[in-house]
């Protein structure tokens, strides 16, 4: 292969001695296309410089200036062409001068020879191409350095290195932020294993990384430099030297406490949803129970006539009415309660808290309203709001048997999108805060995880249900809220409620006025509930009343029921879940096809949340929640009995039973009822 053609300048003030060159070179370099010029000035040398030349040529003396003036310029320029300067033999001070001037080789006019001017271009050029080639290598490993240093620092996760003794000797930034520094330099020689929780397990680790050269996907948990813990996931790989000796080790590591907090506020969550969901279920088989008892107590008590009689009734009727309470308050947890919610000022319920708790907590313990006067509203049942305030506020007095201070406090807050995602089941919006404050012993940390479980109390025995919590948890979650708790032992506790706050256009209503008394009817009733003992109490209450009731324990009967009335129905009073496909709610979506204006009253255990989950979407029906006075019942029912219009058409029986909706599911309860018997 040719050799590549060499492109040399050669710049002299001597034209004689120009012609003598141009030989050497020729002879010295066979492949080197020469350009020759004669220059007098270091300013008439500058124009013909250009680093499109492999090789510069130049006498020292060039007419009345330096060559190295010429040179200092061409660095300036960054001209990056290798220069060979001729010297006459009496320029002492020109290696000095040259060598500043990036010279690479000197030689003698004296004694130029071919062989010499052959080794000086040789030379110039490989040492030139050498010199680039660091330049290269130099600027590639700055550039793998700046890149290096960039991902070590702008990591998100921590990375550190150490020596094999444990003292770090070098992290980023993320590291020192998780461990609670402001600057990496602040970690540099302290020890790893002095940052371990269990310092015995960071033997185990390295004996484990220096074994298999690495080690990955391990938890640990490090001591900040406040002394609390972060939950870390590390790997660790082993350093070694040229030789393959062990120098020391690099970590990275993620930031898993957040994770961890966001898990256990699940797995909390979804226990508490368990536990509401037995309460739930328990609670509404209880209150049917409940239900019995109560009415017939409250039906034996008016037919007695014997004082010591009506009184053992009454305290039968008043202990069921305790039980009920209870239920109430494993509803409320479950969040299967009927709530009434409207919009409405929390201040104003917050205030005429204030005005109760003196007498209710004791004149030992100082209440402070701290209230937003522009706070936003909320809407929530008001009742059960104040009942949230009044149980913390009880919690509070137990706390604080010294006596102490209680502050209520409300205040706008927003929920924005970091926020949500460090708390579990959070949403993301606008809320108003309502923060319960005391001075008390607080609550031990083995204690904070059981504080909404139902029945779970640290009194004494016969001291408290251990409902307290748990209703205010059931209320706050079912109103669509969220609750937190901030304590330490012998500093207090505060629970802070997020309710979200109402829409604009939404408008505080009018409490309906209640009537004073309830009167009696003649209407024609169908009564459909399967539990046979309610079905007969409420069948006697009404009756006693003056109705005629139509009882019926599913849609079979309920049906047949309606065959056999000739079309006098008045209004549908039915449980909401029966066993079955068919619910209340579908039996009376189906009868007001053919009457759209028959009244309906639904009763259930189950909360005003559940009941559109089983269809009710007529705006007229009126709801009760089990177990309810009969009282109530009545005037509910005499309610929506005046409410109807009293020329309405009375039921077309010929067209119920020829209606196939309706025969289907005579059909399918009377297959479902064999299906029954058969087991």
């Amino acid at each position: 292969m040719a050799e590549r053609a060499i492109r040399l300048l050669a710049i002299v003030d001597d034209r004689d001695y120009l012609f003598l060159l141009r030989g050497l070179l020729c002879a010295a370099v066979p492949q080197v296309q020469l350009s020759l010029e004669h220059a007098v000035s270091p300013a008439s040398v500058l124009p013909l410089l250009s680093s499109s030349f492999d090789l510069f040529v130049f006498g020292y003396r060039l007419g009345d200036g330096a060559a190295v003036d010429v040179l200092y310029e061409m660095r300036r320029r960054a001209i990056d062409v290798p220069v060979i300067l001729l010297t006459d033999h009496d320029d002492e001070h020109v290696p000095t001068d040259a060598i500043q001037a990036s010279v690479v080789s000197c030689l003698p006019r004296a004694k130029l020879t071919e062989t010499s001017l052959r080794m000086a271009v040789h030379c110039a050029l490989e040492l030139h191409r050498k010199e680039k080639q660091l330049c290269r290598l130099q600027q590639a490993l700055r550039t793998n350095e700046q890149r290096y240093r960039l991902l070590f620092e702008a990591n998100v996760a921590g990375v550190c290195r150490a020596r094999l003794d444990g003292h770090i000797e070098d992290c980023n930034q993320a590291f020192a932020r998780m461990l609670g520094y402001n600057l990496p330099e602040q970690l540099c020689g302290l020890r790893i294993q002095d940052l371990y929780t269990v310092p015995e397990r960071y033997a185990h680790d390295m004996a484990a990384v220096l074994e298999k050269g690495s080690l990955l996907n391990c938890e640990l948990e490090l001591a900040c430099k406040d002394r609390h813990t972060v939950c870390i996931l590390a790997n660790f790989c082993l350093l070694r030297d040229e030789a393959g000796n062990p120098i020391g080790f690099e970590g990275t590591s993620f930031d898993l406490t957040e994770v961890r907090l966001l898990q256990q506020q699940l797995l909390q969550a979804q226990k508490m949803e368990a536990i509401g969901r037995l309460a739930g279920g328990v609670s509404h088989d209880f209150n049917n129970l409940l239900m019995v008892i109560g009415s017939y107590s409250e039906l034996l008590r008016d037919t007695l006539t014997d004082e010591r009689q009506r009184h053992q009734a009454e305290q039968v009727l008043k202990a069921s009415r305790r039980a009920t309470e209870l239920t109430r308050q494993l509803l409320a947890f479950s969040r299967k309660q009927v709530l009434s919610a409207q919009v409405m000022d929390l201040n104003g319920v917050v205030r005429e808290a204030g005005k109760l708790l003196p007498r209710l907590i004791g004149e030992d313990i100082e209440v402070e309203l701290a209230l937003d006067e522009h706070l936003a509203t909320i809407k929530a049942d008001p009742t059960q709001v104040q009942q949230v305030i009044l149980n913390l506020a009880v919690n509070a007095r137990d706390a604080m048997p010294q006596g102490g201070r209680l502050m209520l406090e409300t205040a706008n807050a927003f929920f924005d999108r970091s926020y949500t995602m460090r708390h579990a089941g959070v949403r993301e919006g606008a809320y108003v805060m309502l923060a319960v404050t005391d001075t008390g012993v607080g609550i031990r940390p083995e204690i904070m995880p059981h504080i909404f479980e139902p029945f779970y109390t640290t009194k004494e025995r016969g001291k408290g249900t251990g409902l307290g919590l748990s209703t205010v948890y059931g209320i706050v979650h079912q109103s669509g809220g969220h609750i937190f708790v901030y304590s330490e032992p012998g500093r207090g506790t505060t629970f802070k409620i997020y309710m979200p706050q109402a829409a604009a256009k939404e408008q505080a209503l009018p409490e309906p006025a209640l009537e004073a008394e309830i009167p009696r009817g003649s209407e024609t009733i169908l009564l459909v509930e399967d539990e046979v003992a309610l079905s007969q109490a409420v069948a006697d209450f009404l009756t006693s009343s003056g109705y005629r009731v139509l009882p019926a324990s599913c849609a079979d009967e309920a049906l047949k029921v309606i065959h056999g009335a000739n079309g006098q129905i008045d209004a549908l009073i039915t449980d909401v879940i029966m066993p079955g496909e068919i619910s209340g709610p579908e039996l009376a979506r189906r009868l007001l096809k053919l009457w759209p204006q028959l009244p309906v009253l639904y009763m259930s255990g189950y909360t005003e949340s559940t009941v559109p989950q089983h269809g009710i979407d007529h705006p007229a029906a009126q709801f009760l929640e089990k177990p309810f006075t009969f009282r109530l019942l009545g005037k509910r029912l005499r309610e929506i009995l005046d409410h109807q219009n009293k020329t309405r058409p009375l039921v077309d029986t010929t067209a119920i039973l020829a209606n196939p909706a309706l025969t289907a599911v005579a059909s399918a309860s009377r297959i479902r009822a064999r299906n029954v018997r058969a087991t």
